[in-house]
């Protein structure tokens, strides 16, 4: 259910922050607040788009994603390949590694952990561009933000169309 799917998102978002508070427990939190605010937002907000991915058809990689990912979680080291089996490892195994890690500490299936993926890295790039724009470069907060926006999200202009259009074809 999407009430179940968001409790996994906001555990994931806590997990994911709770260890980055841990292993820099030195951190200026007044500092680092605005990008850590930013990466939970839109960690949120890319979840729920992802869970609104409903149509396999036009998503077009997405099953062998699914498949890929399955075969990581069930082992991390043995890549089954469905598509191209016998062909070397592919690239996206090194990310579905981090997958594996969340399927098993929190007990997800593979299309739970496929929505976390897929919102984490944009939500990652998102605060990212977030934190360079604001405390490095020095813009205004709102400023970063949308320009952070735009950057993470800028590189699908037909798929932010569609979704605006009720279109299910994010990725246009």
């Amino acid at each position: 259910s999407a009430v179940g799917e968001r409790k996994v998102a906001i555990a994931a978002a806590a997990l994911v922050g709770g260890i980055g508070g841990r292993v820099r427990a030195s951190v200026d939190w007044k500092r680092e607040a605005p990008a850590v605010l930013v990466w939970v937002i839109s960690f949120l907000v890319l979840h729920g788009l992802c869970l609104s991915w409903s149509n396999f058809i036009s998503m077009g990689e997405r099953l062998r994603d699914y498949s890929l990912l399955a075969s990581v979680i069930e082992s991390p080291q043995q890549l089954r390949e469905p598509w191209l089996a016998g062909y070397g490892m592919n690239y996206y195994v090194y990310w579905y590694r981090f997958g594996h890690f969340l399927s098993r500490l929190l007990g997800l299936e593979v299309w739970q952990t496929y929505h976390l993926l897929a919102a984490f890295a944009i939500s990652f790039y998102l605060a990212t561009f977030f934190q360079l724009l604001f405390r490095h470069l020095r813009f205004h907060p709102w400023d970063a933000a949308v320009a952070a926006v735009i950057l993470a999200l800028g590189s699908n202009p037909s798929g932010v169309r569609h979704y605006l259009a009720k279109d299910d074809n994010w990725w246009g």
